[in-house]
C-alpha cells in the first residue's frame, strides 16, 4: 500500500470522509511543493519503515510579504490532487485566497556595564542571519541592539553568535538562540569565561517559555529578560560590571573523577581451608 498524505488549515473542519476517500500517494522526494489551502508540504524521506513530510501552516495575513524564493516556490507548486473536483466532466482546481509566510525575528538589546569593548568573533547559522550587517562592536558602557530574521519556510530562526574583548581576547560574550515556526523558542547567554561547548549549549538551551522574569545564573556575567515571544522574539540582555576572564587550565573541562573504592582485604582461609602442616616424626634410638 502506497503511503498518502495531504492536508488543510482552514478556520473550519473539511469534511474529513471526503478528504479521507480523496488523499493522495505522497510524492517522490524532490518532487517539490504540494499545496492545499492554508498550507503547504513536500516529502523529505521516503522509506519502507517511515515517512518524513516537512509541513508549513500559512498565515491568514495577506499583510505579510513572502519572500522572493518562496514566492517562486509555491507560484510553482502543485496543488494536491485531493483539491480537483469533478464537475461537469472537467477538473477543476479550487484554489484557496492568496497566503503568506511570517518571518521569525530576534531583537537583543545589550547593556554593557563592564569596561570591555566587545568585538564581533564568530557566529555559526543553522537557519536565519543578521536582518543586516553584522554589528562589528559591542562598546563599554553603553547600549546596543542587534537583529536577527529567519527568511525560510520550514526552519525559523537559529544560531550561536559571540564576541571577544578588545583589550585581552580573554573574555567572551556569547549567546545562543532559537524561534522556530511552531513552538517556544529558545535563549541562553555567557558573558566573561564561555561555556566549553558552545553549539551544543543551542540544542540545551532552556525554553523561552520557561524564563519568567529576569534570569539571573550564577557565574554567568550576565542577566537578561524575555520582553516579548513570538513571530518576534525580544531579549532585553546586561553585561555585568565585574566580568571573570577565561581560565585556559579550565579547557577542555575534565570529567569528575570517581572516588577510588579500598580493594577488599585477602580472603582469609578459614580453619578446613589451612594447609595441614607436615608432623615431625620422632624416632627412638
Amino acid at each position: 500500500t502506497a503511503c498518502c498524505f495531504t492536508a488543510r488549515a482552514t478556520s473550519s473542519l473539511p469534511d474529513c470522509q471526503a478528504l479521507w476517500s480523496a488523499v493522495p500517494d505522497l510524492s517522490r522526494p524532490g518532487a517539490g511543493l504540494r499545496r492545499a489551502e492554508g498550507c503547504a508540504w513536500e516529502t523529505l524521506d521516503l522509506l519502507d519503515e517511515h515517512v518524513t513530510v516537512r509541513c508549513i501552516i500559512l498565515p491568514a495575513d495577506d499583510s505579510v510579504k513572502l519572500g522572493e524564493e518562496m514566492e517562486k516556490r509555491l507560484g510553482k507548486a502543485r496543488w494536491c490532487r485531493s483539491t480537483i473536483s469533478e464537475g461537469d466532466g472537467h477538473s477543476t482546481v479550487q484554489a484557496p485566497r492568496a497566503t503568506t509566510l511570517v518571518d521569525r525575528q530576534l531583537i537583543l538589546e545589550i547593556d554593557n556595564r563592564s569596561e570591555e569593548n566587545f568585538v564581533f568573533d564568530g557566529q555559526w547559522w543553522d537557519s536565519g542571519r543578521w536582518a543586516q550587517a553584522p554589528v562589528p562592536r559591542i562598546p563599554k558602557t553603553s547600549v546596543s541592539r542587534l537583529e536577527f530574521s529567519g527568511e525560510e519556510i520550514f526552519r525559523g530562526l537559529s544560531a550561536v553568535i559571540w564576541f571577544v574583548n578588545e583589550s585581552g581576547l580573554d573574555m567572551y560574550f556569547s549567546f545562543v538562540f532559537s524561534n522556530p515556526l511552531a513552538g517556544d523558542g529558545c535563549f541562553n547567554a555567557w558573558a566573561g569565561s564561555p561555556p566549553a561547548e558552545l553549539l551544543q549549549e543551542l540544542y540545551a538551551a532552556p525554553s523561552v517559555g520557561q524564563q519568567q522574569g529576569v534570569q539571573v545564573i550564577p557565574g554567568r556575567g550576565c542577566a537578561w529578560n524575555i520582553i516579548e515571544q513570538g513571530p518576534v522574539m525580544h531579549v532585553r540582555l546586561v553585561i555585568l560590571q565585574e566580568l571573570a576572564a577565561m581560565d585556559l587550565t579550565c579547557y577542555p573541562p575534565q570529567p569528575p573523577t570517581q572516588p577510588k573504592s579500598e580493594a577488599p582485604p585477602p580472603d582469609i582461609p578459614s580453619a578446613k581451608q589451612q594447609p595441614q602442616q607436615p608432623q615431625r616424626q620422632h624416632h627412638r634410638h
